[in-house]
């Protein structure tokens, strides 16, 4: 329905709000008004930046009292949040948080997929909180055969200061690092040694994880590339922190071969994962979301719909995938912002509401080469995992199709790689 259209019918329900009325005759129908009833309109700003977006029509916006909506203090909630997830530095380290945040919003180049705002912060120290946890969680599972004296200095030894610093700089890295570009992460590293300067840089460990993943690279016949592995850790980090995880690269960086390498890797581990894939871009909208038939009634769900309804039916112990290979349009990635973030509420075009249970292994990635059509407020409540051209160059594409060739052939294809292909490449 076209927004001036409805304006009318706002129109007469705010009429009858006024007047106290009980009932409100709309066309053929009579509603019953709840006196406490309202409406309400939140929007982000149309135009450069918001792909999808449209100005309210003028009858429309008359209706309405504006409000503009300030700046929230950062550095403020950053300390309630850290304070209420155990931190007893809190005040410094919101400081120190929200300046690496300001930094690299200033200093880093300009991404579009690049977001310095709170809703990345607050992932940040949710993250760095789930690792105070796990290390309060240690101490608890640890016999210790001597006075409660002794409990103590372990307890104070392993929350220290220092230590929760090192929480938040891990949590820092780890959910920044993997949308930054190859040039940005060193700069990146560069500000947390200047904000940080007593804490080393250290990752998450993730050895049996590590395991799995090298076992399955070998399988593949791929190579081991450093920068590979850190960034299939990097995702599955993303998979527990977020519901909504793009992969951003060049055609040929990777971004396949790296769900398809953590998938393998779950397998290892003993997890159950079911991976559902489709091109959204290559159906329309009704397609995609499904549609009502306007004249039986009847609603019809789409390839992603029928998709999710099923994910959210799975048992807690089954991991589940939406795999999304294609750009990313705002036709109908505005339609997923509802599942993306905190809410995980998908919601159909017919009213109707899937839920997904808090915590539940249910994710949908997205694969693209680039988020230029996608609004702040969507790459903002998905997690960024950038495949830079940098990472994987042509010796090493090379070095993984002979691996896949005949044993007796595998010499011969080295010595010709090395003697023509690279040569004839480089110049």
């Amino acid at each position: 329905m076209v927004l001036s259209a409805i304006s009318q019918q706002i129109q007469e329900i705010q009429r009858a709000l006024k007047e106290r009325k009980q009932y409100l005759e709309m066309g053929q129908e009579s509603i019953r008004i709840d006196p406490n009833s309202g409406i309400f309109v939140t929007m982000n700003p149309s135009g450069k930046g918001y792909g999808g977006r449209s100005v309210l029509p003028d009858n429309l916006t008359q209706l309405f009292r504006s409000v503009a909506m300030s700046a929230p203090d950062n550095e403020l909630i950053s300390e309630v949040i850290l304070l209420s997830e155990g931190f007893t530095d809190a005040r410094k380290l919101a400081g120190k948080l929200v300046s690496i945040f300001k930094l690299a919003k200033d200093q880093l180049s300009k991404q579009v997929h690049y977001d310095w705002g709170l809703r990345s912060l607050k992932v940040i120290l949710n993250t760095a909180g789930m690792l105070l946890k796990r290390d309060l969680a240690q101490i608890s599972n640890t016999k210790i055969d001597n006075t409660n004296e002794k409990k103590q200095n372990i307890n104070e030894q392993l929350v220290s200061i220092q230590r929760q610093e090192e929480l938040v700089v891990q949590a820092l890295r780890s959910n920044t690092l993997s949308k930054l570009t190859f040039t940005d992460a060193s700069l990146f590293n560069s500000l947390i040694r200047d904000v940080f300067p007593q804490i080393g840089i250290s990752q998450v460990e993730r050895q049996e994880l590590e395991q799995a993943i090298h076992k399955s690279l070998n399988e593949l016949k791929l190579g081991e590339i450093q920068s590979q592995i850190d960034k299939i850790v990097q995702l599955e980090q993303a998979l527990h922190q977020r519901m909504g995880i793009v992969l951003v690269g060049a055609s040929g960086c990777g971004k396949s071969t790296l769900w398809r390498v953590l998938q393998r890797a779950y397998t290892h581990l003993g997890r159950i994962l079911h991976i559902h894939t489709m091109n959204p871009k290559a159906l329309p909208r009704s397609q995609l979301l499904g549609r009502l038939d306007l004249d039986t009634r009847k609603w019809y769900d789409g390839i992603l719909s029928s998709r999710a309804r099923l994910m959210s039916r799975e048992e807690d112990n089954i991991a589940s995938w939406l795999i999304c290979d294609g750009d990313i349009d705002p036709e109908w990635i505005e339609s997923l912002n509802s599942v993306l973030d905190d809410n995980r509420l998908l919601t159909l075009p017919s009213g109707e509401r899937i839920q997904f249970q808090p915590g539940a292994p249910i994710n949908f990635v997205f694969e693209t080469d680039s988020l230029r059509f996608a609004s702040p407020a969507t790459v903002s409540r998905m997690a960024v995992i950038f495949l830079s051209d940098e990472d994987l160059g042509a010796q090493e594409l090379l070095q993984a199709w002979i691996r896949m060739q005949p044993v007796n052939m595998q010499d011969k294809y080295k010595q010709w790689t090395q003697e023509i292909a690279l040569p004839v490449i480089s110049y």
